[in-house]
């Protein structure tokens, strides 16, 4: 399940999302990347903290993305164009989509 919610910073991100009982997005298929795709562009701002970090210098996608661009760039959101992702500094203020793993019967 899904929720989306405007902005605010990773850390504030992050401790709301588990705050709800939840945490920050992960994407591990394209049928959810697509599915973030469309719920993301809210029309209000379509960059949203996912749960994604960077470990040291290590990032391991084959696009390209992230890069990394001002050197502090350690979390991962959706970008502007719908179904892509990008990095982003600790301190960029964005929207953020909350999942919750289904429960187990």
């Amino acid at each position: 399940m899904w929720r989306l919610s405007n902005s605010g910073r990773k850390v504030r991100t992050k401790a709301a999302a588990e705050a709800l009982g939840g945490h920050l997005a992960t994407i591990t298929s394209q049928p959810e990347n697509a599915h973030i795709a469309v719920i993301a562009t809210d029309g209000i701002v379509n960059v949203k903290h996912l749960g994604g970090t960077r470990d040291g210098d290590t990032w391991r996608w084959i696009t390209g993305e992230p890069n990394n661009a001002t050197g502090n760039e350690i979390y991962l959101s959706t970008w502007i164009t719908p179904g892509t992702w990008n990095d982003i500094y600790p301190a960029y203020a964005a929207g953020y989509i909350v999942e919750w793993e289904p429960l187990m019967a």
